[in-house]
């Protein structure tokens, strides 16, 4: 009952968010913006979308490999497209997160290693991509200058300075490891407890952590570069350093699960914060809607996965067992 009620309750709020904005943006100007958008734009957003998964996975499949874990790269895009998919029917940005850290750790018989590899993967995602926004600042400082944003830059170093901390900070580690050592090792504890073990594993790699996190910076450059092509493809003046100071913002609110897949939220997340880099409502909104038909689409393709995959499995389960076997 209570899973059902925060799951209609994620929904009213996507519908308030998508009404609220419904009734200030000039729709008419979305659609001309949209009429603007060229057979060439759509093919590189599309390659984009691609490169990125690819690098995402490469980052994956690099922390796998430091726990002694060894999986095929296409293997771990089908499960991140699934994520994608599973988007739609959980709360956030990241439910989809859970679903692809579970089916993996399942075919690898470690769940505390798929989640804790699947963890860092998002964040050292986090932890660059908020040294990025707060690099871009820096170089554009006037951009700080804009209403609220100096406020959120502000917020934004905090959780980086805290972030940077749980990665590396020795005495912290331990000191969280005691804690949960005074608590049963049973159950969930023992679980957070090996999830942890796991995380704090790479403090003393700092090789695949280097790499990982260079990785997440190619990402999220892609992110930037992914946002500006689609400013461009609708003569939406914007410029690179203003779009990385509001690309990680936009990803951060995004995140928040309130909303189901953040609807509404992601859209006036962009209408936001690209505002206080130069673009207008409209433009802003069309920005939003190509992103959210980008992931869409990654979500039929990872539902197309996910069929494929559940039909294989069905299969083998109903397939009677050889003579052999049964004996």
């Amino acid at each position: 009952m209570k899973r059902r009620t925060g799951r209609w309750l994620k929904a009213a709020v996507a519908v308030a968010l998508a009404a609220a904005l419904a009734t200030r943006i000039p729709w008419g100007e979305v659609a001309g913006a949209v009429r603007r958008i060229s057979a060439g734009a759509v093919a590189q957003l599309l390659g984009l979308a691609v490169a990125m998964t690819v690098v995402s996975c490469l980052k994956w499949q690099l922390l796998l490999r430091a726990r002694g874990t060894r999986v095929g790269l296409g293997r771990l895009v089908r499960l991140y497209t699934v994520g994608y998919f599973f988007n739609y029917f959980l709360p956030g940005s990241m439910g989809g997160d859970v679903v692809r850290s579970y089916a993996l750790g399942r075919s690898i018989r470690s769940q505390a290693d798929s989640f804790g590899t699947v963890f860092l993967e998002r964040f050292t995602g986090f932890f660059a991509m908020i040294g990025l926004a707060l690099a871009a600042a820096a170089a554009r400082p006037s951009v700080a200058r804009t209403p609220h944003m100096g406020g959120f830059l502000a917020a934004m170093a905090l959780v980086f300075a805290g972030m940077a901390l749980f990665l590396w900070l020795a005495p912290l580690q331990r000191g969280l490891l005691r804690l949960l050592d005074r608590f049963p090792d049973a159950g969930l504890w023992r679980k957070l407890r090996r999830f942890l073990e796991v995380v704090f594993h790479f403090r003393k790699r700092p090789g695949p952590l280097a790499v990982a996190l260079l990785l997440s910076v190619a990402f999220h450059a892609l992110t930037v570069v992914n946002t500006a092509v689609a400013c461009r493809a609708i003569a939406a003046p914007a410029r690179f350093l203003d779009l990385a100071v509001a690309v990680p913002m936009v990803l951060l609110v995004s995140s928040v699960p309130i909303s189901l897949n953040a609807i509404g939220l992601m859209e006036g997340a962009f209408v936001f914060f690209l505002g206080r880099a130069g673009v207008g409502p409209a433009e802003a909104m069309t920005v939003a809607l190509i992103m959210r038909a980008k992931n869409v689409l990654m979500a039929l393709v990872g539902g197309g996965f996910f069929a494929a995959d559940r039909g294989r499995a069905d299969a083998a389960a109903e397939r009677p067992l050889s003579p052999a076997a049964q004996v």
